[in-house]
This record gives C-alpha cells, structure tokens and sequence, in this order.
C-alpha cells in the first residue's frame, strides 16, 4: 500500500516537472482597483448632510411655489 503511495506521488512528480504550472497572463490578471473618488472633498458623513440639505431645500421651494401658484378652491359647476 506505501508502496502505491510513493509510485503515485512519484509518476505526480515527474508530471509536475514536465509540465510545470503557467504563471498567470497579464490578460487574467485581475485589474487595478481604481483609486476612489472623492465626494466633492467632503467627508463621509457629509455628503448625506448635503443630500439632505438639498432634499430639503427643494421642498421648501416646492411648497411656496404651490402657495403662489394654487388657485385655492375652484367653485364647483353645479
């Protein structure tokens, strides 16, 4: 049985030798990670901020227009 053993690891040997493993192609290779950009230069948590900011801005200005542009109650035609 040791005998199998050491064939088998031998004929797994000469193989090896004979056909060495091929280093990976620069085409595999994965590629770089591309460095991140940042955010306008703010910090994490700043962006979010502005996001924020800006959603509320934005209602601010759609609620007055609605107050400057709403007719009110339209009489009925009945």
């Amino acid at each position: 049985m040791i005998g199998l053993v050491l064939v088998l690891l031998a004929v797994i040997a000469s193989l090896w030798t004979a056909f060495p493993p091929t280093p990976a192609s620069p085409e595999r290779a994965p590629p770089s990670p591309r460095p991140r950009q940042p955010d306008n230069d703010l910090p994490p948590y700043a962006a979010g901020e502005a996001y924020r900011q800006g959603r509320a801005d934005a209602e601010a200005e759609a609620a007055a227009w609605t107050l400057a542009n709403d007719p009110g109650e339209v009489p009925s035609a009945d």
